[in-house]
């Protein structure tokens, strides 16, 4: 019963080992993860389910985020609940925002696809290339709308403004972002359909929190410091 005990405090985080976790970036992500896995399992469950009608997809990215954004900053006080009231707000508020990410990220897809009718190697290469650096920006746009939509409540045009911004002056982190998640897809990739397992355990759900880990220390800098020194000088 002990061994059991011990199991599902691990299992749903229930342990205080280590007296000062990791503050930020992927250490504090990989710490979360460690403590709790139970609660990345469930989240990623929930996510998956709130897909399903494909317009809802916006939504639960947002829900999701607001989750983990709340664990990774406070690290406690984070619940389900704060998956669906976010997840309820942004249902059908949110989805203008991401449109232009989508769209992005389609038409880079479509120019990958699109290279494979040239007969000239030098051509296809070029356009699988810009097809693919097409597909990236429009990934990273939408990873930055994920984050941003969960931290502030500011109009669409507002968010999508920030996330440009962001995107455009914060590289370092973009690159941190495009690194993380070739790895991980090619990891994904390669022991397809083993990792199958992997992706409906926490497929979605920890490579977000990496996300969060990547893109708050920008946000903390650009954002929220200045705006708390402002708020002081009042």
């Amino acid at each position: 019963m002990k061994i059991l005990d011990r199991f599902m405090k691990w299992y749903w985080g229930d342990n205080d080992t280590e007296k000062e976790p990791p503050r930020e970036g992927m250490k504090r992500a990989l710490f979360l993860l460690i403590n709790f896995p139970g609660r990345l399992i469930v989240l990623n469950f929930i996510f998956i389910i709130s897909c399903i009608p494909i317009f809802t997809v916006p939504a639960a990215v947002s829900g999701m985020q607001r989750y983990l954004i709340r664990m990774f900053r406070d690290g406690y006080g984070f619940s389900v609940g704060d998956y669906f009231r976010e997840f309820r707000q942004s249902l059908f508020r949110r989805i203008p925002a991401f449109i232009p990410s989508i769209v992005i990220a389609f038409y880079g897809y479509y120019l990958m696809s699109l290279s494979g009718n040239f007969s000239d190697g030098v051509i296809e290469a070029w356009v699988f290339g810009t097809g693919f650096a097409v597909l990236a920006v429009g990934g990273l746009l939408f990873t930055w709308l994920g984050v941003l939509s969960a931290m502030f409540d500011i109009p669409n045009n507002a968010l999508l403004k920030n996330a440009l911004i962001l995107l455009i002056t914060e590289w370092k982190v973009n690159g941190k972002l495009f690194a993380f998640y070739a790895v991980y897809l090619f990891v994904m990739g390669s022991f397809f359909p083993y990792s199958m397992f992997i992706i409906a355990a926490l497929g979605f759900s920890f490579p977000s929190l990496v996300s969060c880990a990547f893109i708050n220390s920008s946000v903390q800098r650009r954002i929220l410091t200045p705006f708390e020194e402002k708020e002081v000088q009042i």
